[in-house]
């Protein structure tokens, strides 16, 4: 699957025409679908500039796309000129030859599913929800969070296509965390009975021979109790 340069180039070229229509055209605004595909351009940007700062703090040069940062924004956002200027669905070549460069980069860094790896993320979802909707320990507030949690990772296996690994990695980081939270704000019985069996099930879908995944993994194995 893509990193978040890869997706989001993928999602430029989609705008993109060079015949002089207006973005309002070519990105179905407004509409639900629409809607959606410029909040995720906005986390693909964010993903990029979060790998990039990351990059930049090992030692990489990656000074001439972090100077195309600001070009990506004005891309999504559609400035200057606005959604129903003509030609403004016209995106800078340079623009998307630099993102395209990009997406060869960030393919060492950013780490891809593995086959079937989807089938067991869904499968531990369940298996939390199901989890907090039976602990009647669990504050209610923070199972109304947990569960949006959950949503959330859900939306990313669903999306799967226009979400990539990088949001799906978040999402799941962030759902290892949360079950920590709801483990320890829960009685000590369902501590062992109820969440152990849910932290010695966790999932990690990941190839995890890309040099800056295995950190992460090892990291929220740990942070669960099951390494």
């Amino acid at each position: 699957m893509a990193n978040p340069a890869e997706l989001l180039l993928a999602q430029f070229r989609q705008w993109q025409s060079p015949a002089g229509n207006e973005s309002a055209d070519m990105r179905r605004t407004p509409t639900a679908d629409g809607w959606v595909r410029h909040r995720v351009a906005v986390r693909h940007l964010e993903a990029i500039t979060q790998l990039l700062d990351e990059l930049a703090a090992a030692g990489r040069n990656v000074g001439v796309y972090k100077r195309y940062i600001p070009s990506w924004w004005a891309v999504i956002f559609v400035h200057p000129g606005g959604w129903a200027s003509g030609g403004s669905a016209n995106i800078d070549v340079g623009v998307l030859e630099h993102l395209e460069t990009l997406a060869d980069l960030l393919g060492n860094y950013v780490p891809a599913v593995k086959e079937g790896g989807l089938g067991e993320v869904s499968q531990y979802a369940d298996l939390v929800a199901k989890t907090l909707a039976d602990d009647d320990e669990v504050p209610d507030a923070l199972r109304l969070h947990a569960m949006e949690v959950v949503a959330h990772l859900r939306w990313c296996v669903d999306n799967y296509a226009i979400a990539g690994d990088f949001e799906l990695q978040d999402a799941l980081e962030r759902l290892a965390a949360t079950v920590l939270r709801v483990t320890i704000h829960s009685s000590e019985e369902n501590r062992s009975t109820m969440w152990g069996p849910v932290m010695s099930s966790w999932v990690w879908p990941f190839v995890t021979n890309i040099v800056s995944a295995i950190p992460a993994s090892a990291l929220t194995m740990l942070a669960l109790g099951a390494g």
